[in-house]
Order: C-alpha cells, then sequence, then structure tokens
C-alpha cells in the first residue's frame, strides 16, 4: 500500500483533538466536550507538550481529500504593537 503524506483517511477524519491544558484549566468545559463528542461517536485524542490552550491557533485542519489543509491565523487588533 502506497504512502500517502499529507491525507488523512476517511476513518481519521472526524476527530477533535484537545490541548493538554484544557483538562487541567477548565475541567468542566473538557468535560462537557468530552461527553458531546462521545454522544455523537466523534473520536477525541489530546495532544501533548502543547504551550497553547486553544489548538486551532496553531493546529491545521484538512478541508479536502486531495489533503488541502488550512492554518487559521490568529491576529487581534488587541494583540498588535
Amino acid at each position: 500500500m502506497a504512502e500517502r503524506r499529507g491525507v488523512i483517511d476517511d476513518s481519521e477524519a472526524i476527530f477533535v483533538y484537545a490541548s493538554d491544558l484544557l483538562p487541567g484549566r477548565f475541567p468542566s468545559v473538557y468535560d462537557g466536550l468530552v461527553r458531546i463528542l462521545s454522544e455523537h461517536g466523534i473520536g477525541r485524542g489530546v495532544l501533548g507538550g502543547t504551550r497553547d490552550i486553544w489548538v486551532r491557533d496553531f493546529m491545521p485542519l484538512q478541508v479536502d481529500r486531495d489533503g488541502t489543509f488550512v492554518l487559521s491565523r490568529y491576529a487581534p487588533d488587541c494583540l498588535r504593537g
């Protein structure tokens, strides 16, 4: 089987990662997230060693089957200068 670099198989497509900081800092948010994901049969995991609690700020999302990823740029006006 050929390796497909940068492409996520369908079996891995519906999966949510959280920072390992989330359960300790906001346990009720984490517990609620786990409950909701479990109710809907959505896989989940925790990323260890993160320095930012909000993984959306640094983690790309695959948006197409061809391996296209997007990465958001967090740059609010309040952080400029």
